[in-house]
């Protein structure tokens, strides 16, 4: 059932951001760079005012079935796609840890 996706990690306000779809682009937190591709294709885009060479490149690992982030992709639930790396309040980061619990992180 485990399977891997690429992510990327944003320079500026760390947030861990991964496609659920090939037509789900996803920006970071801050708008400071995006993924796009699902597991089909990688793309990664960041604004002039990042250095690409800062934005890591990360293999998570999932252990919930595909059709999850499918599905969370087209409801538009938006549970997934998305690791705050800053969470505000000690609430959201409790919330962030039971909704990511599924996730392995591999920097690269």
């Amino acid at each position: 059932m485990g399977f891997e996706a690429q992510a990327i990690k944003c320079p500026k306000c760390e947030d861990i951001v991964y496609s659920r779809h090939r037509h789900d682009l996803r920006w970071c937190s801050c708008n400071s760079c995006y993924i796009d591709g699902g597991f089909d294709y990688t793309r990664v885009g960041f604004i002039m005012a990042i250095d690409p060479k800062d934005i890591k490149s990360i293999t998570l690992q999932f252990d919930i079935p595909k059709e999850d982030l499918y599905n969370d992709y087209k409801s538009g639930a938006n549970k997934h796609g998305i690791i705050k790396g800053k969470p505000e309040t000690l609430d959201e980061a409790l919330t962030l840890m039971g909704v990511y619990q599924h996730l392995i992180k591999k920097e690269s």
